[in-house]
């Protein structure tokens, strides 16, 4: 089945800065792929974060057959596919993971098929290969921390630092693309330059940002955004110093941090289909998610701006942040005037 080019409104569309010749951020360029969501939410997941929790496998198989449905009416209603996300508590710990991405590849052809998990099912080489063998084009794997202590800090499950580097390191002798993320947490936000440092001695690009407050027990490792302002913006500098990579600054506002030197991203819709598997459950009529261009939307990914942002030179091309942050006075805006000092820094009101 051929895929057509559907409609361009349901694209993940990801604004980002483009910086001149001194790292200053210049424009916003529109990048814009069509992504479908997989999501295992009955998967395992045997990491603890303080954002997130533990999970055990629920119905699976009624999850997998679900979602495989979903994908092949999207394919024959002619929806536009760019990239196939695979995600969930942690697909990797699925075991009949590949055969599962044999049966995407399937139906989706040439498409890029990418796969989110914690990376530790990964330091099994075989797998690896299994998975790359069935379809899998690219390896998104988060790291929180340089070492042991600080990573498996986040995780609470000691352990999960080696095993996602055995993971990576499989990863990365199997020639795949792969992509790192790092997710601030107050747990981790003291050694942010040491970990930025670390995590681009690996890959050449790093996305950055802090967790969704979904879970409520996550506001008590909430970092503290007025340290942190002044924390990102060193880390920042200090990986452009090294010359090791691009950091992307994925769904931070503009006020959090001196824009040179980094890409701001902003994903202000999820992957289509990602939270479809609520739109049937009681989280519909409890408050906690949105229909949107009828599409189902937790309210953690929903962005709010607030007066004080009418103030900022960036108003015009931020997103401003995650209304739960707001909502809660977990974060207050900082707006940045349109002047700069001398090393052409902007000056924050």
């Amino acid at each position: 089945m051929k895929l057509s080019v559907g409609d361009p409104m349901r694209c993940s569309c990801q604004p980002s800065m483009e910086e001149d010749m001194n790292g200053r951020a210049t424009r916003e360029v529109i990048i814009c792929q069509a992504v479908h969501a997989i999501v295992l939410h009955d998967s395992r997941c045997t990491n603890n974060c303080v954002f997130c929790g533990t999970r055990d496998f629920g119905a699976i198989k009624e999850n997998v057959r679900a979602e495989l449905k979903r994908l092949r009416a999207a394919v024959e209603t002619g929806e536009k596919i760019d990239v196939v996300e695979i995600s969930g508590n942690d697909p990797g710990e699925y075991a009949e993971l590949p055969t599962l991405v044999s049966n995407v590849r399937l139906l989706v052809g040439t498409c890029a098929i990418r796969l989110a998990s914690h990376g530790k099912t990964l330091a099994d080489e075989e797998f690896v290969h299994r998975l790359v063998d069935a379809g899998i084009t690219e390896f998104i794997i988060p790291f929180y921390g340089h070492t042991s202590r600080v990573h498996d800090g986040v995780t609470r499950t000691p352990g999960s630092f080696v095993n996602s580097i055995l993971g990576l390191t499989n990863v990365v002798k199997a020639g795949v693309r792969h992509t790192l993320t790092v997710l601030i947490t107050k747990e981790n936000q003291a050694y942010l330059t040491e970990v930025l440092l670390f995590v681009a001695s690996l890959v050449s690009e790093v996305s950055v940002g802090v967790p969704y407050l979904g879970t409520p027990g996550f506001r008590d490792s909430v970092p503290d955004f007025d340290m942190l302002r002044g924390q990102l913006s060193s880390a920042v500098q200090a990986v452009r110093d090294e010359g090791r990579c691009i950091i992307r600054l994925r769904n931070l506002p503009r006020c959090l941090v001196n824009p040179a030197g980094a890409i701001f991203e902003e994903s202000r819709e999820p992957p289509v289909g990602a939270y479809e598997h609520w739109r049937r459950s009681q989280m519909l009529n409890s408050g906690f998610v949105e229909i949107l261009n009828d599409r189902v939307i937790p309210r953690y990914r929903l962005f709010s701006k607030t007066r004080e942002c009418k103030q900022c030179c960036y108003e015009g091309n931020c997103a401003g942040f995650f209304t739960t942050y707001i909502d809660h006075g977990l974060f207050k805006p900082n707006p940045v005037s349109s002047e700069t000092n001398a090393d052409g820094a902007p000056v924050r009101g």
